[in-house]
């Protein structure tokens, strides 16, 4: 059984993702099972399970490490990614396959001088950036990011184009229309 966002977390994530991300809808979980490690944190249906060693009762707290929130942010991108359409389950599956040999940390590192645009990087690296972006503004470094010497500017077109994605979309029922035989949608 998870919680909701609290209202602190709301605050801070709309920093980052103003108005596309339902926030009274999400709630974060603990990855009790551990799938994908006892490390792993996973977002498959727009709600987080963070690994038990990252999980809070509030990310927004001052007690609450830099790189705990980092992953917050990069878990609630999957969240967006989910209410934005994206098959977060299927492309982290693509992932895993397309990095068999290296494994799946080679998902992660990217340059913000491959694409100028947010949605042609995989999921984790839309994830990294926009991590990274939010603890570039804490005067961190970025994690993730491999150009040498970014800048948190060098991320606003990025962010810009987060902001600017719409009103996240609720599923529903109707989303599944013809495809379930006259059943119900779980």
């Amino acid at each position: 059984m998870g919680r909701r966002l609290t209202r602190p977390e709301m605050n801070l994530l709309y920093t980052v993702f103003g108005m596309t991300l339902p926030y009274g809808r999400i709630e974060c979980n603990v990855n009790s099972s551990n799938i994908g490690g006892v490390d792993n944190s996973i977002t498959p249906t727009g709600n987080p399970y963070f690994s038990v060693h990252v999980y809070t009762n509030d990310f927004s707290a001052d007690t609450v490490s830099l790189g705990q929130k980092w992953i917050f942010f990069h878990e609630l991108t999957h969240a967006w990614q989910f209410y934005h359409r994206t098959d977060v389950l299927f492309s982290a599956i693509g992932l895993a396959l397309s990095h068999i040999r290296c494994g799946y940390d080679g998902s992660y590192p990217y340059s913000l001088k491959s694409y100028n645009d947010l949605t042609k990087f995989n999921i984790e690296q839309q994830a990294s950036i926009v991590a990274d972006y939010w603890v570039m503004t804490k005067s961190a470094r970025p994690i993730r990011n491999t150009d040498p010497n970014p800048a948190v500017a060098d991320y606003w077109p990025y962010i810009r184009q987060l902001q600017n994605a719409g009103e996240p979309h609720i599923p529903s029922n109707d989303d599944y229309n013809g495809i379930l035989d006259g059943r119900q949608a779980p």
